[in-house]
């Protein structure tokens, strides 16, 4: 399902069955824009990736992680949103919903 433009996985079984190609997880609901959609497209008005960015990104081009995180590297697994930052090597991980937008820009903390 995808929520507020996130990939929500009930549980952390179907998104390993589905990263590791096990089991299909089709996206349902609003539009599901992916990481994976926009790094091709260096010269999208909206993405602009520094060196360390797309050199950290590069080392995950051929799985199905990119596909599987939103175009701000966001994913839900059960009630944990999780927010990847290639850029400086980091993962933010809540469970508190009003934090998404702390995540989604990638200011994480010991609240987050």
């Amino acid at each position: 399902m995808v929520k507020d433009g996130i990939l929500h996985f009930p549980n952390a079984e179907v998104f390993e069955n589905h990263m590791f190609g096990l089991q299909e997880y089709k996206v349902i609901g609003e539009t599901f824009n992916s990481l994976a959609s926009v790094t091709g497209d260096f010269q999208s008005a909206n993405l602009r990736l520094s060196e360390d960015l797309d050199s950290n990104i590069a080392e995950f081009q051929d799985t199905p992680l990119l596909a599987m995180l939103d175009q701000d590297g966001m994913v839900v697994i059960e009630d944990y949103f999780i927010s990847l930052d290639f850029e400086n090597k980091l993962a933010g991980v809540s469970t508190d919903e009003t934090l998404v937008s702390l995540l989604r820009t990638k200011e994480f903390s010991n609240q987050a």
